[in-house]
């Protein structure tokens, strides 16, 4: 669990870790036929980002570099919204990827 590590150690190096990690998000759509399989996987994988990252620094006992807001927990709902629409993202451009291949693979 390297994101959670980081939110005690450097807010640069954890956003960065986010960033990469939403792009996974993204990718991970790809394997799926269009937007709404990419959503619903995002929203369980950005629900449980999430958890793991209050999980393991509640455990790690650092202070936060970054700010976990008022009430911690809504980090989980955060993190499942943008999962959501990052795996939508990606199970959108893959659907479109694919249509764009059938039309050019058709015989004029």
């Amino acid at each position: 669990m390297l994101t959670p590590t980081l939110l005690g150690v450097s807010a640069g190096v954890y956003w960065v870790v986010v960033v990469l990690a939403g792009l996974g998000a993204v990718l991970a759509g790809f394997e799926h036929q269009d937007g709404w399989g990419g959503a619903d996987r995002g929203l369980v994988g950005g629900a449980l980002f999430g958890l793991a990252v209050l999980l393991a620094h509640a455990i790690a006992g650092t202070h936060a570099k970054v700010s976990l807001g008022g009430f911690p927990p809504l980090l989980i709902v955060i993190d499942a919204i943008f999962g959501m629409l990052l795996g939508a993202l990606g199970g959108r451009i893959a659907r479109g990827i694919r249509e764009r291949q059938a039309i050019v693979g058709k015989p004029a």
